[in-house]
């Protein structure tokens, strides 16, 4: 009988996009202490839920919830009474909704089928469950709902192609638990009955319910972005609420950005929202944090300043107030998500950090609660009140040394959202590119959930070189898995965005990467593509193997973001396709820890990206690829004295130079993989004028020629995305292409049918590309890699990006077939949907580790049949 084995997440958490958290009421747990449950939506399609505040974070299994960005999860108000289901409703792909009765076990759908929206446009803003009456639901919707979180409204604005004056926005209203829903308001609609509905309001953002007993559980608030809505009916019918007090811009920006509410059967009503802060033409500021109480009007709460003294010309900088929260339990007390910047510009240079702001008394008065990095004025490092984690100890390493600089570097922790316990309301959940939760009966004690420390003591002992285990919260997409060829114990993972993590305990424990580049004043905070080990032990006493790492500065080479959609930030010119300047550089060591780093000649890395490093060990040569550039290759000295020359000059005369690969088989045969170019034409991606030259090349050994391979498939491909090459035999060559269209699904459910995506193996014998039948992968993948297993030659695994244009399908991307391509099987209990890569050690043959895009590293069995059943909650927790 097959043995099963659990699916694990290996690695550093965090860094990811974490957004629209939920906290729960107090629930009791297995050892009976109550505590709120926490869940957290990640911009990388990964939902996560904590019952144990945020020390361990569970997964969902896509096909029981995937990510939703845009719209709040939402705890029932009876979740964790006794006797009560463990309610919790949340928005799935586009206008979907899900809801889990037993605490997240088991999801279910609501409203129709899911290959059809249920609400028109996609959620936005929140899912709101009356408190008094938990069948009546309320949610808004969006056609501009992109994955960017509802809050983060400024970016949404940049990044989005429909204006806000041209959005379809809605209210959608259910009063039989979600069974069924009807849109109960829309905008803009000059047919409306009521004329405020004939103008653009927004996205619409959150609901609030009156509870004073005057209002005869009727009364409901809805917040858009230029208007405040109120419903005397339950939310059956909207009319507009008094705004009076609130700043008007000159322009159509984003106005209110954030909304809340406190009452009582017996007691007071206050409303509070946030505001974008903006500068008038007369360089005026307005913005901020306001209040409405009894009668209104809105008012100002001045102590909370919305703007900042600077050294730069015009003397201060605006601080924008992403979120407010308050509670029914603890009506005065009010928590302001708050930022020294916008995101536009992302100026880091004062050192203010994103912070929240805590007040007793309404608002009177408030106390600066939340310190989540460290940073220093040139003389002393400031403090933070978060627990240590592995960025913390690092920055703070790197401070000390920069003690004394003219200009420090500074680190800054975006505010995304919060939320807050509606019955235990001094435990708050925090995420950004980190996540926090505030612990009850603490003061000012902030719990980082990112990872748990396991050496070197307890977390205030911590330093650079403390290990850290994984505790679930894993957000951030990995490139390559590899195992030290000369040491089984030291693993080391390739990482987009935080570099790179190293573990000397066979990935039992991480130490994240050196952060600074030896001899420059730029430090990594990005992305390492690759890593190659000389296969051969390192001859210097006391040394571990010799490796070199490919760096760069820019991420998501060659997904979809800088293919497909020009994702700002990448892109330098849309009409031409190119990628901004970045720094890259070749890395070298000989312990993992400690690196020196290679310019390449001429324009090489000097701003461009380094995105893959191969060993040849028949030429004792080092292998680059830099994109949009060419190939390097050093030779090996003993002396570790590389000296890079460039071997690519018979590409020179294409306009497509994205050399995305290079592989250095022990014969030496080099293979060279140039992926797709794609220029801007209106609101077209074109992917054939600049894409000459796409493909993949092949050097034979002892020769100076390149000769693409395949050259008669027809049409040519557009997009491909990796290769494999056997390592037994050169001539066994495999390649994942991508299917270049950009609405593969449709939101009526029609498809439109893959042209080349899929896997490929080059014939050697007429020079042709034969694409593998995969039986049993069905539906609309974009292919990302192909592997061969390192001792069952006829395993091929298919690396798939596990959905397009946001459905569900029925299985993951780890796909295996054992018959060299002609049927496959799915991993069906591997939990997340997008794969890069996976490595296997011929040492260990049936454990695969899996690297995912957006849930870090995987380990679990190389074969499907030995896969045990994966939950995220195992069992049901007592009522």
């Amino acid at each position: 009988m097959a043995q099963e084995i659990k699916w694990k997440p290996l690695g550093l958490g965090g860094f990811g996009g974490m957004m629209t958290p939920a906290a729960s009421r107090l629930v009791t747990g297995v050892d009976g202490e109550r505590r709120p449950h926490l869940i957290i939506n990640c911009d990388m399609g990964g939902v996560y839920i904590s019952r144990d505040l945020g020390q361990t974070w569970q997964l969902f299994h896509y096909r029981q919830l995937r990510g939703n960005a845009a719209v709040k999860p939402a705890f029932a108000a009876d979740y964790g009474l006794p006797g009560k289901p463990l309610q919790i409703y949340a928005g799935a792909a586009f206008g979907q909704m899900k809801v889990t009765h037993d605490g997240g076990r088991n999801w279910n759908f609501l409203g129709p089928e899911r290959t059809v929206t249920n609400f028109e446009l996609r959620l936005h803003g929140e899912i709101f469950v009356h408190s008094e009456d938990s069948s009546l639901l309320l949610v808004g919707a969006s056609d501009d709902s992109e994955f960017f979180g509802y809050n983060l409204v400024d970016q949404k604005a940049r990044c989005s192609n429909i204006e806000l004056n041209k959005s379809v926005n809605k209210i959608n209203r259910s009063i039989d638990g979600g069974a069924t829903w009807q849109f109960v308001a829309s905008w803009p609609d000059p047919t409306a009955t009521a004329a405020i509905f004939h103008e653009t309001l927004g996205f619409p953002l959150a609901f609030y319910f009156d509870r004073r007993a005057a209002s005869e559980g009727k009364v409901i608030f809805a917040a858009t972005q230029k208007k405040i809505l109120v419903s005397e009916d339950r939310g059956a019918t909207w009319g507009e609420f008094s705004i009076e007090g609130l700043p008007e811009t000159e322009t159509h920006e984003p106005l209110i950005r954030s909304f809340a509410g406190s009452s009582s059967p017996n007691g007071e009503l206050r409303l509070y929202c946030t505001v974008k802060s903006f500068e008038h033409e007369n360089r005026t500021i307005d913005g901020g944090v306001y209040l409405w109480h009894e009668d209104g009007p809105w008012k100002r709460l001045e102590k909370l300043e919305n703007r900042r003294p600077t050294n730069s010309e015009d003397g201060c900088r605006l601080i924008q107030f992403h979120q407010v929260l308050t509670s029914d339990e603890m009506p005065e007390l009010v928590y302001v998500v708050a930022a020294n910047t916008g995101f536009d510009p992302m100026d880091l240079d004062e050192g203010v950090h994103s912070t929240l702001y805590r007040s007793t008394n309404a608002g009177l008065t408030w106390d600066r609660t939340f310190f989540p990095f460290p940073s220093h004025d040139g003389t002393t490092v400031v403090p933070y009140n978060v627990s240590n984690n592995w960025a913390t100890v690092q920055k703070t390493a790197l401070l000390q040394s920069q003690l004394g600089s003219p200009k420090p570097f500074v680190s800054e922790e975006p505010a995304n959202d919060a939320a807050v316990s509606p019955d235990q309301t001094d435990v708050v959940v925090w995420v950004g590119t980190r996540s926090y939760v505030k612990q009850p009966g603490q003061p000012d004690n902030w719990l980082s959930t990112d990872s748990s420390l396991v050496k070197n003591g307890v977390p205030e002992n911590a330093g650079p070189e403390s290990g850290w285990i994984c505790n679930g919260l894993v957000v951030t997409a990995v490139w390559h898995y590899h195992i030290d060829p000369h040491d089984s114990n030291r693993h080391f993972i390739a990482y987009t965005d935080c570099n790179y993590a190293t573990s000397t305990d066979a990935g039992q424990s991480w130490t994240w990467g050196k952060y600074e580049l030896a001899g420059e004043d730029s430090f990594w905070q990005n992305t390492v593509y690759e890593i190659a080990y000389d296969p051969k032990p390192n001859p210097t006493a006391g040394k571990h193997t010799r490796m070199w790492g490919a760096f760069a500065s820019v991420h998501d080479i060659p997904n979809g973001n800088l293919i497909l959609y020009h994702q700002p930030g990448l892109i330098d010119d849309p009409n031409l396709g190119t990628v901004k300047d970045s720094i890259g550089r070749v890395g070298f060591s000989e312990d993992g820890w400690t690196w020196t780093y290679h310019q390449l000649p001429g324009d090489g890395s000097t701003t461009k990206s380094v995105t893959s490093v191969s060993y040849s060990q028949s030429e004792a040569a080092i292998y680059a690829t830099v994109f949009e550039d060419g190939i390097y290759r050093a030779k090996d000295e003993l002396a570790n004295d590389f000296q890079w020359e460039r071997i690519s000059d018979h590409f020179d005369a294409f306009p497509n130079r994205r050399f995305w690969r290079v592989t250095a088989h022990h014969d030496g045969t080099l293979f060279a993989l140039i992926t797709a170019c794609t220029a801007k034409i209106g609101d077209s991606i074109d992917f054939d004028s600049r894409n000459q030259g796409v493909g993949v090349y092949r050097r034979a050994p002892n020769s100076a020629d390149w000769q693409q391979i395949g050259q008669s498939v027809s049409p040519p491909f557009r997009w491909p995305r990796d290769m494999a090459v056997d390592s037994d035999d050169s001539n066994r060559v495999y390649l994942a292409v991508s299917e270049p269209l950009k609405n593969v699904n449709r939101l009526d459910g029609n498809v439109v049918p893959p042209e080349e995506s899929g896997v490929y193996q080059w014939s050697v014998v007429d020079d042709t590309w034969r694409r593998l039948e995969l039986n049993g992968i069905s539906g609309e993948y974009r292919h990302f890699s192909v592997y061969i297993h390192p001792t069952q030659p006829d395993w091929i695994y298919i690396l798939l990006e596990g959905e397009i244009g946001g459905l569900i399908r029925e299985h993951s991307g780890l796909w295996l077939s054992r018959n060299g391509g002609k049927d496959c099987e799915a991993f069906k209990q591997f939990p997340f949907m997008n794969i890069h890569r996976v490595w296997i050690s011929k040492d260990d043959p049936d454990t695969m580790y899996v690297c995912t895009n957006g849930a870090s590293v995987w380990k679990g069995p190389a074969d499907p049949v030995n896969e045990f059943p994966y939950h995220a909650v195992e069992s049901d927790p007592p009522a």
